[in-house]
């Protein structure tokens, strides 16, 4: 009986002491200052703030999966004005976009003309930059990931909205181009 207790004794002091360490070593990866360095954007390589157009209409595919999986159900040509405005530090900014699409052309799909619900102009987004990159949120959900210059700005768009089914937009990938004006 001696025995048995000294062997749980040592487990639940092993286990105890474990469960200690691997705190201690947790605590350290939070505090620890290269952490932090390493998990913070990086500064802007340049200002955003201001007024960005399409050159040229983008090609947006519309999705839908009210017939099951989720499809381009048609196409439309884009043209689209951001305006940028400081956020709340220099790696946040807000984008007002503002939008209008011709050339709607529907894609052979079982949905007959059904299931995809339009965006509504103007969208008001959150953009979160770190070095020359820039990914676009609405509200939480990720919506775009970009890359710019001084003056040009390209990427890929992929908002999604599901409430009863889900519905959205894409482009093709670096399709997306807008211009500082």
């Amino acid at each position: 009986m001696k025995k048995y207790l000294n062997i749980k004794i040592i487990r639940t002091i092993f286990v105890m002491c474990s469960v200690l360490i691997l705190c201690i070593f947790i605590n350290s990866c939070i505090n620890n200052p290269l952490v932090d360095e390493l998990t913070t954007n990086l500064s802007p390589v340049r200002n955003l703030v201001g007024t960005w157009k399409t050159t040229f209409p983008v090609k947006f595919y519309h999705q839908t999966d009210f017939c099951g999986d989720y499809i381009d159900e048609a196409t439309a040509m884009w043209t689209v004005t951001w305006v940028i405005t400081a956020g709340s530090n220099e790696n946040n900014i807000s984008i007002k976009m503002n939008f209008s699409y011709d050339d709607y052309q529907h894609l052979p799909t079982p949905c007959n003309d059904w299931g995809w619900i339009p965006a509504v102009s103007p969208m008001f987004l959150n953009g979160v930059i770190n070095g020359a990159f820039l990914s676009v949120y609405e509200g939480t959900t990720k919506i775009g990931d970009f890359s710019y210059t001084t003056d040009n700005m390209q990427g890929t768009w992929y908002h999604k909205d599901c409430i009863i089914w889900c519905t959205g937009e894409r482009t093709e990938t670096n399709a997306f181009k807008l211009r500082r004006q």
